[in-house]
C-alpha cells in the first residue's frame, strides 16, 4: 500500500473509531441498571490482583459446593486464608467474611449473597439453560437489533454417551429454534446480505463435544467418531435452513479441526452448502498460513463459507503449556501483534469475500474500525462484513455499531449457569485483563487517540507477563544448575506423526545384542528373546544371556578401572554424559520405537521416557560440575577446612521393566558422573533398550572397562548385589525384586577395609488418589484414569487406589465407570490407543490373580476383556478394571495392589478418614489429591507420609529434578532417582583440614564477595 493510501486509510479508521466511541459513550448504562453496578464491582476487584485471583478461584469452585456451609467455608478460605505480605482485606469483604463459624447465621447469609451474586453475574454472560430461555434471550437480542449464534456450554466429554448427548442436544436446539424462528420479527439488516438471505438460526459447535478423545494421535479414529455424530446434525441443519459454525479450541487440535471440517464439507452431500463456517484465531503465529490454506480449499470446493476471525481465548493456557513443555509458543506474546495480525487477516478475508465471507469477532474499536475502513476502500458491498461480539460484554459498543448500520451477531452461550462457571470465569478474565480493550477504554479511560493508533509497541503499554519456570534452592550458595527438561515430541504435527510411523515400520527386528564385560563383547552362550508384548510371536531383540559367574569378571575389571576414572576431571566425565545425551536426542524416535515394541508403551509414554533419559544424562553432568566447582569451606584463622565428595567405588545398576530406558540412564549417569565404575544388569524385559543406551555411552567416549553390561535374571542381580566389592547397589523394580536384591546385599560379607554397601532401592509403594467432595469431578476422573492407567498401571507412579470423600462418591463412581469403559486398549504401534499391553505373561498372571482377589473383596464395576484381540495377536492385553471395595484398604486381600491397570474404589466419610486409608496396607508412595479447598489442601500437605504428592493434577513421578521417583517415607530406600540428592548418594563426603599456621604466622585471605558477611 502506498503512503498516501495508508494515510487515507488511517484517517478513515480514526473517523470511524471516534464515531463508534461517541455513540458508545451515549449508550453507557445508568446507575439504575444492574449492568452499571456489575461494572463497578469488576472495576473495584481489578484494583487488587490478588483479590481478583482468589475471588475468581472461589467462583470457579462454586458449582461443586453443596450447601451454604460449604460455600461459606470456601469463601472464607479463599478470601481470608490466602492474603499474603501483610495486605489487609477491603473493609466490605473483611466484615462480610469475618464470621466465627461457617454454620452461623452470618455465614449462611453471606453464602446466600455470594451464590445469588455469582448466579446473577453468570447470567450476564449465559443466555439460558433451556431452549425456551434461549429463545427468550434471542428475541431480546433481535428487539435490540442484533442476531445470534448459539454456543452449547460443557467442555468435558468422558465417554461416548456424553458425546451422544451433545449430538442429541444440537439436534433438539435446531428443531426448537427452527420451529420458533418464522415468528420472529423480520429485520432486513439481520436476515439478508448482498450474497443472499441469512438463516435466522445459527449454531456454533465444538468438535470436542462429539468425541471422548479429541486427540491428533488418534486422528482417523477420532475423525470417524466425530463425523458419525456430526453428519446428522449437519443434515438436520440444512434441512431446517439453519447455519452451523465450527468453533476452534486449543492449538493442539487446530489442524485436526480444520481437517475434519474440510473433509466433511467436501463430501457430495455438503459440498454445495454455503450456510457453514469455521473460526480462524489471529493470535496464532501460523493463522495466516491456515487462512490462505482455507481460501485455496474453498476455491477448489466451489462453494463459499463464512470465516469467523477471532483473536483467541486461550492465551494463558497456550503460553503456559508451551513453557512447561519447552515447545515454541504458538501465540503472539505481545497483544499488539495479535491486533496487527487480526487487521492483516481481515484484509485477506475482505479481498476474498466472495469465497470466505468475513465475520469479525472483536470488542476492540480500532480492529473493527480498521475492518470497516478497509471494506470501504476495497469496495466490498455494504453488509457483507459481519461483526460478532460476546453475550453480556460491551453492550454500548454493540449499540454504536447497530446505529452505524452494521450487522451484529452475538456469540450466545447456552447451558446451566453453575456448570457453565468455567466459561463465566474466562469472560471475567477477558473483562479484567490488563490489556483488555474494554478495560482500557471504559474502566481506565485511556485516550481515544491512543486506542485508535495502529497496533504497535508503546512505551506505556503494560505487557502481559509470560508464564515462567522458577527454580530456587535455599540451602545452596550457588544458583541452581541451569538445567531445563528435555521437551517431549509434539505429535500434534502431522509430519512428526508420519516420521514416527515410518521409524516403527522400518525398525530392524530380531537383532542380536551382546553383553559387554571387561572391555570385550560376550555372546557365546544362550540368547534371550525380547518379544513384543502386543504381539509375542515377534522377536524384537535377542540379548546374550549372562551367568552369575560372569559377575566376578565384570566387578574385578570395574574395580581395576575405577581409580583412573575417579581421577578424570569432573568436566571430562560430564562431557561424556552430555555427548551421550546428544546422541540419544538424535536417535529419540528410534529409542521411542523400541520402547513401543519391546515394552508395550504408547507413543507419548515412550517419547516421554526418552526425554527422561536425556534429562538424566544432562542433569547429572551439570550437577557434578556444580558440586565439584568449589568445595564447601569452613575456614578459621590458621586452619582451612574443606568439605567435598569422592566416589564410593564400584556401583551396581539393576534395571527394571517399568522404565527400561530412563531408570538405567538415571543409575548410569549418577554413578559415572560421581566417578564410580558401573556394572549394569539390564534385566531381560525390554533389555534391548538399555543395551543400546550402553552402546551410546561407549560411542561417546566412555573408557571400555569403566562400565560393564550384563543381561541376566534374578540370580544375576543377586550375584551383583551380593558381590563383596560392590559399594553401591541401585535398582528399580517390583517389591519382590527389591526384597530379593536387599537380601542378597545384606547377606554379603564385607571384606576388611571395604566400605559398607549403600542401597538405593526404588520400588512402587501404595499409590492413592483422594477425591475431595468439593472438586471438579470430571477433572478428577480424567486425572485418576491418567494416574492409574498410564503404561497399563505398571509405572512406579501408577495409582491403584481411589478414595472418594463424602457425597461426591456416587457421582464420581458413575463418571469413572463410564470413562473407563471407553478407554482405548490395543497394540501401541497404533497411536490411537490410550493403553497398550502388560509387559509379560507373568505380569498378566499376577493381574488376573489380583482381579480374583478383588472379586472376593468387593464388586467389579468394570472389567474390560480383550478376547478377540488376544485371539488375533496373543498380546498381553488386560483391563482396565474398576473394583468397588467395601472394606478398608488394610482389610483388602493381599496382591490387589499389583502393577496392573486395576483401580480399587473406596468411600471415606471424611477427609481425615481418607487420609487414614491412604496410609493403610503398606508404605505410601505417590499420592494425588483433588480439592478446591485451600484448607484441605494445606492439611493434606502436612499429613501426607509418602514420597510425592500431586495436587489437582495427575501423577507424573519420573520427571528429572521436578518430580523424581522415590523418596521420603516410601517403600524405597535412598533418595529419589532424578533429584539433586541422588548423585550425592553415589559419593562419600570427605573432610580435609589443614593447619596453615607456621610459627605464629597466620595467612590472611580475602573472602569471596558473596561470603564477605559470613561468620
Amino acid at each position: 500500500m502506498s503512503s498516501p493510501d495508508f494515510e487515507r486509510l488511517e484517517h478513515r479508521i480514526r473517523q470511524i473509531g471516534r464515531d463508534i466511541f461517541a455513540r458508545a459513550r451515549r449508550a453507557e448504562p445508568s446507575p439504575l441498571r444492574l449492568a452499571w453496578w456489575q461494572r463497578q464491582f469488576l472495576d473495584w476487584v481489578m484494583q487488587d490482583e490478588s483479590l481478583k485471583v482468589q475471588l475468581f478461584r472461589f467462583i470457579e469452585a462454586m458449582p461443586q459446593l453443596r450447601g451454604p456451609r460449604a460455600v461459606a467455608a470456601h469463601l472464607r478460605q479463599y478470601l481470608r486464608g490466602e492474603r499474603h505480605n501483610g495486605r489487609s482485606l477491603p473493609p466490605l469483604i473483611d466484615v462480610a467474611t469475618g464470621y466465627s463459624s461457617d454454620d452461623s447465621v452470618h455465614a449462611r447469609a453471606v453464602a446466600l449473597a455470594a451464590q445469588v451474586g455469582s448466579m446473577q453475574m453468570a447470567g450476564q454472560f449465559i443466555a439460558g439453560a433451556t431452549p425456551a430461555e434461549a429463545v427468550a434471550s434471542i428475541l431480546r437480542l433481535r428487539r435490540a437489533g442484533m442476531t445470534f449464534t448459539l454456543d452449547v456450554l460443557g467442555e468435558t466429554v468422558l465417554c461416548g454417551a456424553d458425546a451422544d448427548a451433545f449430538a442429541r442436544l444440537y439436534l433438539e436446539l435446531i428443531d426448537a429454534l427452527s420451529e420458533s424462528a418464522p415468528a420472529w420479527p423480520a429485520n432486513p439488516l439481520l436476515d439478508a446480505a448482498p450474497f443472499g438471505p441469512l438463516p435466522r438460526v445459527n449454531l456454533s459447535i465444538k468438535l470436542s463435544a462429539l468425541s471422548p478423545k479429541f486427540d491428533p494421535l488418534a486422528a482417523e479414529r477420532v475423525t470417524e467418531a466425530i463425523l458419525g455424530r456430526l453428519r446428522p446434525v449437519l443434515r438436520r441443519a440444512r434441512e431446517k435452513g439453519a447455519f452451523v459454525n465450527i468453533d476452534m479450541e486449543h492449538y493442539a487440535v487446530k489442524d485436526l479441526t480444520y481437517d475434519i471440517f474440510m473433509r466433511v464439507m467436501s463430501e457430495p452431500e455438503f459440498r454445495d452448502w454455503d450456510d457453514v463456517g469455521i473460526v480462524n484465531q489471529a493470535y496464532l503465529r501460523d493463522s495466516e498460513r491456515d487462512l490462505r490454506r482455507l481460501i485455496a480449499w474453498v476455491r477448489q470446493r466451489g462453494t463459499p463459507i463464512t470465516v469467523r476471525l477471532v483473536k483467541g481465548a486461550y492465551w494463558d493456557y497456550e503460553t503456559a503449556q508451551a513453557v512447561v513443555r519447552r515447545w515454541p509458543i504458538p501465540v503472539w506474546t505481545d497483544k499488539w501483534r495479535s491486533d496487527r495480525h487480526f487487521e492483516r487477516q481481515a484484509g485477506v478475508l475482505l479481498d476474498n469475500h466472495e469465497w470466505t465471507r468475513p465475520a469479525l469477532a472483536s470488542h476492540n474499536v480500532r480492529s473493527l474500525a480498521a475492518a470497516m475502513a478497509m471494506a470501504e476502500q476495497k469496495g466490498v458491498p455494504p453488509r457483507t462484513l459481519e461483526v460478532q461480539m460476546l453475550y453480556g460484554m460491551g453492550d454500548p459498543l454493540k449499540q454504536a455499531l447497530i446505529e452505524l448500520g452494521q450487522r451484529v451477531r452475538i456469540y450466545t452461550p447456552f447451558g446451566e449457569l453453575m456448570p457453565g462457571m468455567a466459561y463465566f470465569i474466562r469472560r471475567l478474565l477477558e473483562n479484567t485483563a490488563n490489556e483488555g480493550f474494554l478495560r482500557q477504554s471504559f474502566s481506565e479511560h485511556v485516550p481515544e487517540d491512543v486506542l485508535l493508533a495502529p497496533p504497535g509497541p508503546r512505551p506505556d503499554r503494560r505487557r502481559t507477563p509470560l508464564p515462567q519456570a522458577h527454580a530456587y534452592d535455599p540451602d545452596e550458595d550457588d544458583p541452581m544448575t541451569p538445567f531445563l527438561n528435555e521437551p517431549d515430541t509434539d505429535f500434534t504435527d502431522a509430519r512428526v506423526r508420519r516420521h514416527m510411523a515410518d521409524v516403527l515400520r522400518t525398525l530392524p527386528r530380531d537383532e542380536r545384542l551382546p553383553a559387554f564385560v571387561a572391555g570385550r563383547r560376550c555372546e557365546g552362550g544362550a540368547w534371550h528373546e525380547c518379544r513384543n508384548p502386543a504381539l509375542p510371536a515377534e522377536v524384537v531383540t535377542r540379548v546374550a544371556m549372562c551367568m552369575p559367574e560372569m559377575v566376578d569378571d565384570a566387578v574385578r575389571a570395574a574395580q581395576a578401572a575405577q581409580p583412573r576414572w575417579a581421577d578424570e576431571p569432573p568436566g571430562r566425565r560430564a562431557a561424556i554424559l552430555t555427548e551421550t545425551a546428544a546422541r540419544l536426542r538424535q536417535r529419540r524416535f528410534e529409542f521411542a520405537a523400541r520402547l513401543i515394541l519391546e515394552a508395550g508403551k504408547t507413543w507419548r509414554d515412550a517419547d516421554s521416557e526418552v526425554s527422561a533419559a536425556i534429562d538424566a544424562l544432562e542433569f547429572h553432568a551439570r550437577e557434578i560440575e556444580r558440586l565439584t566447582a568449589r568445595p564447601r569451606l569452613r575456614h578459621v584463622p590458621g586452619e582451612n577446612n574443606e568439605h567435598d565428595y569422592v566416589p564410593r567405588g564400584v556401583a551396581a545398576a539393576i534395571g527394571g521393566s517399568s522404565r527400561p530406558l530412563a531408570i538405567p540412564a538415571q543409575m548410569l549417569a549418577a554413578a559415572l558422573a560421581a566417578g564410580n565404575a558401573v556394572v549394569l544388569n539390564a534385566g531381560l524385559t525390554a533389555a534391548g533398550v538399555a543395551g543400546r543406551l550402553f552402546g551410546l555411552l561407549l560411542d561417546a567416549g566412555l573408557p571400555a572397562r569403566v562400565a560393564h553390561l550384563l543381561f541376566g535374571d534374578a540370580t544375576v542381580s543377586a550375584a551383583i548385589a551380593g558381590h563383596p566389592d560392590i559399594s553401591v547397589v541401585a535398582s528399580l523394580g517390583t517389591a519382590e525384586q527389591t526384597r530379593h536384591i536387599a537380601a542378597a546385599a545384606h547377606g554379603a560379607a564385607t571384606p576388611a577395609g571395604a566400605a559398607c554397601k549403600r542401597l538405593l532401592l526404588l520400588t512402587k509403594g501404595v499409590n492413592t488418589v483422594i477425591v475431595d467432595e468439593n472438586t471438579d469431578l470430571d477433572e478428577a476422573v480424567l486425572g485418576t484414569l491418567a494416574s492409574g492407567l498410564t503404561f497399563a498401571g505398571q509405572g512406579p507412579d501408577a495409582c491403584s487406589r481411589v478414595v472418594v470423600v463424602g457425597a461426591a462418591y456416587e457421582r464420581f463412581r458413575n463418571r469413572l465407570i463410564a470413562a473407563a469403559r471407553e478407554f482405548s486398549v490395543g497394540p501401541p504401534e497404533d497411536p490411537s490407543h490410550s493403553m497398550g499391553p502388560l509387559v509379560s505373561d507373568e505380569a498378566m498372571a499376577a493381574a488376573r490373580s489380583a482381579v480374583q482377589a478383588a472379586q472376593a473383596a468387593g464388586r467389579v464395576l468394570v472389567e474390560r476383556r480383550h478376547d478377540e484381540l488376544f485371539a488375533r495377536t496373543g498380546g498381553f492385553f488386560f483391563g482396565p478394571v474398576v473394583v468397588e471395595v467395601a472394606s478398608r484398604p488394610c482389610d483388602a486381600p493381599h496382591g490387589m495392589d499389583c502393577a496392573a491397570p486395576i483401580l480399587m474404589l473406596f468411600h471415606a466419610p471424611t477427609l481425615e478418614a481418607a487420609m487414614e486409608m491412604l496410609h493403610e496396607g503398606g508404605p505410601a508412595g505417590v499420592g494425588v489429591f483433588y480439592s478446591r479447598s485451600p484448607e484441605n489442601i494445606q492439611h493434606v500437605r502436612r499429613a501426607f507420609r509418602g514420597s510425592a504428592l500431586f495436587i489437582n493434577r495427575r501423577s507424573t513421578a519420573g520427571i528429572v529434578d521436578r518430580q523424581p521417583i522415590g523418596g521420603a517415607r516410601s517403600a524405597s530406600c535412598g533418595p529419589p532417582a532424578g533429584g539433586a540428592d541422588y548423585l550425592r548418594a553415589f559419593m562419600d563426603v570427605r573432610i580435609v583440614s589443614e593447619n596453615v599456621m607456621r610459627h605464629g604466622l597466620t595467612p590472611v585471605e580475602e573472602p569471596e564477595p558473596e561470603h564477605a558477611g559470613a561468620h
